[in-house]
């Protein structure tokens, strides 16, 4: 399994400004699967990785690339890109960061419920650890665009793993409704209850059964 960070995420380097569009992001995954060499991965992205995963996976479908992947499994995706919802996310993080410590948990426990102390302790560092100029470029594209048509790309296998809409609003039953079909053959969508956007760190045992229930049906 390979978990590399997006670009200007984790420890590493920060690209230059204007260079963290969706398109790069994607082109930085392609690169990384050409790079290492994989045929037909399972690839799996949440959030803004699950906008960069399908994005990858439609161009590496359309270049009939030996690396298009065999299933591609999606956690509360983006589904577009520079809208006014993620530049108020945006400057939402602006002013977490601004509040004290205390403040901060307390306005991310609100987010977020779910969170156990510990991963609260690591959401308080991650936020602080954000660079603040780069939150506005950070996925906000200059030009406003779905990526739901990019399903129509896509040849293989999709598993949508979606919050639950009273905690998350990033993929709606709207949103849902639109997507289910241009998905390619196969494919699942299911909404887990009392999971906020991070379904994963919510219900990881939930997420897990549904991708293995998934797989058994693609290989």
């Amino acid at each position: 399994m390979y978990a590399p960070d997006q670009r200007g995420h984790g420890s590493g380097p920060r690209a230059p400004r204007h260079e963290y569009t969706i398109d790069d992001f994607a082109q930085d995954a392609i690169t990384l699967v050409e790079a290492l060499g994989l045929r037909r991965p399972l690839l799996i992205g949440h959030s803004l990785g699950g906008a960069a995963a399908l994005t990858a996976a439609a161009e590496l479908f359309r270049q009939s690339s030996q690396a298009a992947p065999a299933a591609l499994i999606l956690e509360d995706p983006v589904h577009a890109m520079g809208t006014e919802r993620q530049r108020e996310l945006a400057e939402r993080m602006r002013q977490l960061q601004a509040l004290d410590t205390d403040g901060l948990r307390a306005e991310l426990l609100k987010a977020e419920p779910t969170l156990t102390p510990d991963q609260l302790d690591t959401r308080v560092d991650e936020l602080r650890a954000t660079d603040g100029g780069l939150l506005a470029e950070m996925g906000c594209d200059t030009a406003e665009r779905s990526l739901l048509p990019l399903f129509a790309d896509v040849e293989c296998p999709v598993l949508l793993v979606l919050a639950d809409t009273a905690l998350s609003r990033v993929f709606d039953d709207e949103i849902l409704a639109q997507a289910r079909p241009l998905l390619p053959a196969g494919s699942r969508a299911v909404r887990l209850e009392g999971t906020p956007h991070t379904v994963h760190r919510a219900a990881a045992q939930r997420v897990a059964r549904e991708i293995d229930e998934f797989l058994e049906t693609v290989f």
